[in-house]
């Protein structure tokens, strides 16, 4: 996820965003002068129940399994470049008159069954700050709506997107819509994955309690939590509710994204070189290839995540020296590995 919020203006002639950090919210707005960013991190799903949908997500090479199109009016162009994500990424330029109009990429996915839940993971930058829209759909008569429309925001700053879908029904064959618009620019997307998930519960994470009474109200700490203040509570210690007043708190031991709940297994994956100044390689005597690493500095800030298979790398060059943890998953297996970076 990104640290920005989407500010949209809508005018009779075009619309556009503008990817702001909250501080530059509260210039802007003169609103939510108190609220302050997360103390922690949360986990936005608890399992992976698929493997990568996603046929061709890296664009090592090629877009192969990608395709465009274009409104009346539009005309875009949809290639592989080298040097503005992880390696290669699909570029997609679109220009026209028809600037209310969005152009789309699209690309073939797995069968999806109503009713679950599917992860879509992206790393994205554009030219321009505008409004990204993604959906699911069967691309064919009568086609059917597989989901509802979600819209993030797109900026020059690099950022990793997820979006989690409900299926609203079952597709044999559906495919991915991302829809992108509706200023002229150049949209970058690179390592694209699609999952089956089981989400995370927010109340899992998130504890909500007040005070209706004119009297302080005392609670017990359940587990270690934080306030968006940044005041901590140890598991079993006391809180105090002052009268009429109520409190945030948020889950404290997740800030590096690791889902507690599910079991770590020995630790049968090993990181070489390390320290390293380059490239980190997976040592494993795992038959179960692919599997799935994620990249976090020490803050437990998501930086990177790809689908490793045998003999495969993690490019770590861009990355200043430090220490960092790659935590890999697969639909068994849970496991946090430290490395440093030269």
């Amino acid at each position: 996820m990104d640290d920005y919020i989407e500010y949209k203006n809508e005018s009779a002639l075009t619309s556009y965003s503008k990817c702001i950090e909250l501080t530059e919210w509260k210039a802007l707005s003169g609103l939510d002068v108190n609220s302050k960013p997360s103390q922690t991190i949360f986990p936005v799903y608890s399992k992976l129940l698929s493997t990568n949908g996603i046929s061709n997500g890296l664009f090592s090479s090629n877009k192969n399994g990608w395709d465009s199109w274009d409104p009346s009016g539009n005309t875009s162009i949809l290639s592989v470049v080298n040097g503005q994500l992880d390696g290669g990424a699909l570029a997609f330029t679109v220009s026209g008159i028809q600037v209310k109009n969005p152009s789309r990429i699209t690309t073939i996915l797995p069968p999806i069954t109503a009713g679950k839940t599917y992860m879509l993971k992206f790393s994205n930058k554009s030219t321009i700050t505008g409004i990204l829209t993604a959906y699911l759909i069967q691309d064919q008569p009568p086609y059917t709506r597989g989901s509802e429309d979600y819209h993030i925001n797109i900026c020059s700053t690099r950022a990793e997107k997820y979006i989690i879908f409900t299926a609203t029904a079952s597709l044999s064959v559906p495919s991915l819509f991302i829809l992108v618009g509706p200023e002229n620019g150049t949209l970058y997307i690179d390592n694209v994955e699609f999952y089956e998930i089981t989400p995370t519960n927010p109340l899992d994470y998130l504890r909500f309690e007040y005070n209706a009474t004119s009297v302080a109200r005392n609670i017990t700490a359940n587990g270690n939590w934080i306030t968006p203040a940044g005041i901590s509570y140890a598991s079993g210690s006391s809180i105090t509710i002052p009268p009429f007043s109520s409190v945030v708190l948020l889950k404290s031991d997740v800030s590096t994204g690791i889902v507690p709940t599910i079991p770590a297994v020995k630790n049968d994956i090993k990181l070489y070189p390390n320290p390293t100044d380059d490239k980190i390689f997976f040592q494993t005597k795992l038959s179960n290839y692919p599997f799935e690493a994620t990249l976090f500095d020490i803050s437990g800030r998501d930086i990177k995540h790809q689908t490793v298979y045998e003999d495969s790398f993690m490019d770590v060059r861009t990355q200043p020296p430090g220490l960092y943890l790659i935590r890999i998953t697969d639909n068994t297996l849970v496991q946090v590995l430290k490395f440093i970076k030269k």
